[in-house]
């Protein structure tokens, strides 16, 4: 009940004032209105060379003299083709008529709203643009941007694709130009132009859009020849995994066990190795009760996580017992006391859950390497490798 007073009196407030509720930022134009090309100088450094920005293309080589990839769109070619100064005639001689139209837009005329939206990244653009061997035209498509008069003078804020626009800065420089839907609202006033389109937008491109799956990510990706999604579907291949049951058919279509997050799986060979990821799975798989058809990805870090940082211990201890100590751990955990993954990664926390493994890894040594004085984990040992580790330890 109080929980729906409080809701009503918060709903009555922005009906009857007509304002956000406190806590959420004014709009500034003067502080939130930013042209891409100075958020990308900012970023740089740089204030004065046009030639500088497009060094990285020069230095890449992305395509000789600055040639994009994939084919170009040439409104030259068209009856109809339009250019960005048609746009602004026609919203002079017909300021009320709305319309939605496909141009090339200059980008020095491109700027981004920051209260709402994200900055771009420079470095992720470069990423990008590497992969792909510079701008590509096809994958690019065609950002949205919406006419508006800001500083006396028409131009363009961009509600979806800045990334698109400071890649297209790297490519043609500051003179070029990038293909967009342009939008005009029947006005050029700022602050209306963001209640009518760019805030509503955004929210339903973040919120109401079903986005691509994780698992639809990867399978595309090694459909496009992504080199990144390759080399994780290789890695998933050779740990004998895949990444959702329906779409097998565009993996190894004899690989039969999930994973239960291959982004987390990525991490998990990065940080411990694909050997002790490849280890890790094998052993889940043989003695999980539910591993042949599912192995998650914090259990799987937590057994490579122990496999990578007590590497000598294991190998010392396995001598002893006169077999692989981790596994004959493992198959007891697993088997003889009935856990399941999910116990291993029940706290969550990477730490605690390579401790609480640790804790049965002692019990299981000193029961079957009984002569041995000391424990395989010590709290010395545990804080070796955890040095920010500010639980309670107990080993």
């Amino acid at each position: 009940m109080y929980r729906q007073k409080q809701d009503d009196s918060v709903l009555n407030y922005l009906t009857t004032n007509n304002q956000p509720a406190t806590g959420v930022p004014k709009f500034d134009k003067d502080k939130h209105v930013k042209k891409l090309i100075d958020i990308l100088e900012e970023q740089l450094s740089i204030f004065k060379d046009n030639n500088i920005i497009t060094s990285y293309r020069d230095t890449e080589g992305w395509e000789a003299s600055g040639v994009p990839q994939g084919v170009e769109n040439v409104p030259q070619l068209k009856n109809f083709g339009v250019v960005f100064e048609d746009l602004i005639t026609q919203v002079k001689l017909y300021p009320q008529q709305k319309f939605d139209l496909d141009c090339s837009v200059p980008l020095d005329k491109i700027y981004e709203i920051t209260d709402h939206n994200r900055l771009p990244k420079h470095e992720k653009c470069v990423k990008h643009m590497k992969d792909a061997n510079g701008f590509n035209y096809q994958k690019a498509g065609r950002i949205t941007v919406y006419l508006v008069e800001f500083d006396g003078e028409i131009c363009c804020i961009v509600e979806m694709g800045n990334h698109r626009v400071l890649m297209s800065l790297f490519q043609f420089g500051k003179l070029g130009s990038i293909r967009a839907n342009v939008v005009y609202l029947g006005t050029l006033e700022l602050e209306k132009v963001l209640k009518m389109g760019i805030y509503e937008v955004h929210h339903a491109d973040m919120n109401k859009r079903l986005p691509q799956t994780v698992e639809n990510r990867i399978i595309s990706g090694v459909k496009a020849d992504d080199k990144d999604m390759i080399k994780v579907y290789n890695w998933l291949c050779e740990c004998n995994l895949t990444v959702l049951d329906s779409n097998k058919e565009y993996f190894n279509d004899t690989i039969t066990c999930l994973i239960s997050s291959w982004p987390n799986f990525e991490k998990n060979v990065q940080k411990f190795g694909l050997d002790n990821v490849e280890y890790a799975t094998s052993k889940i798989q043989k003695y999980a009760e539910d591993g042949q058809e599912k192995v998650l990805s914090q259990t799987q870090e937590t057994i490579a996580g122990v496999k990578f940082l007590y590497t000598k211990e294991v190998d010392a201890w396995s001598e002893d017992l006169g077999k692989d100590f981790l596994e004959a751990s493992l198959k007891d955990y697993f088997v003889t006391k009935g856990n399941t993954q999910s116990d291993m990664k029940e706290s969550g926390d990477f730490a605690m859950n390579v401790m609480d493994f640790l804790k049965h890894m002692n019990r299981f040594g000193k029961k079957h390497v009984s002569y041995r004085a000391h424990k395989f984990a010590t709290p010395t040992s545990f804080l070796k490798y955890f040095p920010d580790f500010k639980g309670s330890l107990s080993l």
